[in-house]
């Protein structure tokens, strides 16, 4: 990979970790690493490809590809170029997680937090809905 081309993907992908981090911030405590593995485990198997067969085709242990798919390791630039080639995906869509966007997993996921709020955060989280 050129130093030019290099910059740029270092450029987009600080972008997108940013993105993801300011997310945190707001609430949504997700982990970038968790996300991110199962993304790549959700388009591997889309794929068909077994954990074994995918760290072939991409050269890795397979080990590695269970810590990232965990999110216990966050693969180097380089491996998460390869794994979005693999994979038929741009970087940047290995960091798009549609689930956030899915109205039915978003309410369910609210009622569920919803029922372990005590009465002050059940008020808080109505004036912040009627507020919105």
């Amino acid at each position: 990979m050129s130093i030019f081309l290099g910059k740029i993907f270092t450029l987009n992908f600080t972008r997108h970790i940013n993105i993801l981090e300011n997310i945190n911030k707001k609430g949504l405590k997700m982990d970038v690493k968790k996300l991110l593995g199962q993304k790549i485990r959700k388009l591997r198997k889309e794929k068909q490809f077994s954990q074994e067969h995918f760290s072939e085709l991409l050269d890795l242990n397979p080990r590695q590809i269970v810590r990232i798919e965990n999110g216990e390791s966050f693969p180097t630039a380089e491996n998460l170029t390869r794994i979005a080639d693999v994979l038929g995906v741009r970087v940047e869509e290995l960091f798009f997680n549609e689930f956030l966007y899915d109205e039915d997993y978003l309410r369910k996921r609210i009622l569920e937090k919803m029922d372990s709020y005590d009465i002050e955060k059940l008020r808080t989280l109505y004036l912040v809905a009627v507020n919105l």
